[in-house]
């Protein structure tokens, strides 16, 4: 955290602190980290599957920020991979295959505001991009991390 740093926002319990995995993170109710679609579908009346996509973001003692994102994690695989690239706290985002993505925004002023014209995903084959969290029909959680302008 720097002076630069206006707010971050953490939605779940951490994935990692300390440089390792938590113990929710190790428990064997990966269902507390959220619902999942099934092997064949994301109906309802289909039950989840541990092993599915799932997306977590991280930070290290020096400061960076780390994006992990893959298909067939459980929580504690997510947390490994985390913890490989060396977060020192780290938490889930997104889970099942339609809803993972890191998207981030370049306004052309220093007090621009956001907007999916100056947005970018970082990966490019991930469904959802920067339009998604302007569109009306999205109704799901995100975390935002913004910065003041340097001077």
């Amino acid at each position: 955290m720097t002076p630069n740093v206006v707010a971050v926002r953490q939605n779940l319990v951490p994935l990692v602190t300390g440089g390792r995995p938590t113990a929710p993170a190790v428990s064997a109710d990966w269902q507390a980290w959220g619902s999942t679609c099934g092997a064949s579908s994301c109906a309802a009346s289909i039950p989840g599957i541990e092993h599915q996509w799932r997306s977590g973001i991280g930070v290290t003692a020096n400061g960076a920020l780390v994006y992990a994102v893959g298909p067939a994690l459980d929580p504690l695989q997510l947390a490994e991979l985390l913890v490989r690239a060396r977060v020192i706290r780290g938490m889930q985002l997104d889970i099942n295959p339609s809803w993972p993505v890191f998207a981030s925004y370049d306004p052309a002023t220093a007090r621009g505001l956001a907007a999916p014209s100056n947005g970018s995903k970082l990966l490019s084959s991930t469904r959802q991009g920067p339009w998604t969290f302007f569109e009306p029909w999205w109704a799901r959680d995100f975390i935002t991390m913004s910065t003041r302008p340097a001077g």
